[in-house]
């Protein structure tokens, strides 16, 4: 059962409604400070995935744009960021060799730009093997202003079986080499990372000791986070902590943070259903984490938990649709709006559609935003009028109880 939920949303929006995916990335959704939401996914064109690109901005949302035009080959799971008026795309392309030589590409253009002129290759591991793979490449803005990219790949493996992690900067002067992240006996997939003020934490499904585990990396050396099964990370940094969440084995998605040092991993919110593909991400009180959940085989929502920063559960909430849902990506922009993309079944396995939908009100505001609000109940009951998560005991119509 859930809690007594305070935080509700607006009407879903439908991004692209033929044949649509994204996700596993967690990357695929950027507000920036101008409150345009930014949605990258790939749609097929003539039974072939492409790119394809769309903003919403004051006047709604605006026409679909397309960044990949090769028909004869593939080109999925992008991330998007924005920064300095620009937007910037990376995805994973089969146009070198097909499937045994998938690379990375990279495009930008002006936030309100015609054309997407600036196309790089980003990945250059076509030796000829079956394992020259690069895979769902997730993207972020580090504090300095430079872009990061962390995808997995299978260049060190000629048989395509075991993958590793690589990183790449792009900085002033340009892209500086591919780093590789992590050193594992086994595979090493479906990266994320959160950028810190002074290191990079890289975590992904491990299955080095025979099943998946939750590893991850400082940039010198794998270790252990989850010590049990898990699949799908997701990272975040804020309130002076990492936290990662996965998909666990029990069938919940757990967390676990680190300041000094990490916690024992435990549930978010245990419900007895299935829960998978979590994400996270700080707001000035706290952190969100997203997930679907599966309440039986035709049926599936985007659910989440309000965390505060000690990770207690303060609040949950629903978006209800008939059909399957899920791959949730979430964004909390400056002003504390909580915004979620997600995928829609409904129509079928075969006809994904991606959806949008946007918070009523704040739940408060992005990491380093928040001194208004830290310690004080009248002002984080209410911004700029509107009632929002509240702190403190209440009853189910609202009223506080003393």
């Amino acid at each position: 059962m859930l809690l007594l939920i305070s935080l509700n949303f607006g009407t879903p929006e439908l991004v692209c409604d033929t044949t649509c995916e994204n996700g596993l990335n967690h990357t695929s959704l950027f507000v920036d400070t101008a409150g345009r939401v930014h949605v990258a996914y790939h749609r097929k064109v003539g039974g072939t995935w492409q790119v394809f690109y769309r903003m919403r901005d004051g006047s709604g949302w605006l026409p679909e744009e397309r960044v990949v035009f090769t028909d004869t080959a593939d080109a999925k799971y992008p991330a998007v960021v924005v920064a300095r008026d620009s937007v910037f795309l990376v995805w994973h392309d089969y146009r070198v060799g097909g499937i045994s030589n998938v690379e990375l590409f990279f495009n930008s253009k002006p936030v309100y730009g015609d054309t997407w002129p600036n196309e790089e290759r980003l990945t250059y591991t076509s030796s000829g093997s079956p394992g020259d793979n690069g895979y769902v490449p997730a993207m972020k803005v580090q504090g300095d202003g430079t872009l990061r990219v962390v995808w997995y790949d299978y260049r060190d493996d000629p048989m395509a079986y075991d993958a590793e992690i690589y990183t790449r900067v792009r900085g002033p002067s340009g892209w500086e080499p591919d780093v590789r992240v992590s050193d594992s006996p086994g595979n090493a997939w479906y990266p994320a990372f959160a950028p810190g003020p002074d290191s990079v934490l890289y975590v992904w499904a491990d299955n080095r000791n025979g099943g998946y585990e939750i590893f991850g990396n400082f940039g010198t050396s794998d270790f252990p986070i989850s010590g049990r099964t898990g699949y799908y990370p997701d990272a975040a940094y804020g309130h002076g902590k990492y936290v990662v969440v996965w998909q666990d084995g029990s069938g919940d998605v757990y967390i676990v943070e680190r300041d000094t040092v990490w916690s024992l991993p435990r549930p978010v919110f245990p419900t007895g259903n299935p829960q998978k593909e979590p994400a996270v991400f700080p707001f000035g009180d706290g952190f969100v984490v997203v997930w679907r959940e599966d309440y039986d085989a035709y049926d599936s929502d985007v659910v989440g938990a309000i965390l505060r920063r000690d990770l207690s559960l303060r609040d949950t909430f629903r978006i209800h649709q008939s059909g399957p849902q899920g791959r949730p990506t979430v964004f909390v922009d400056g002003e504390g709006y909580l915004h979620l993309t997600y995928v829609d079944r409904s129509y079928g396995s075969s006809f994904p559609r991606i959806f949008y939908v946007r918070s009523l009100s704040p739940v408060g505001v992005e990491e380093g935003r928040d001194e208004v609000l830290r310690n004080d109940e009248a002002k984080l009951n209410a911004i700029i009028g509107r009632r929002i998560i509240l702190r403190g005991k209440y009853d189910p119509s609202g009223r506080k109880v003393r």
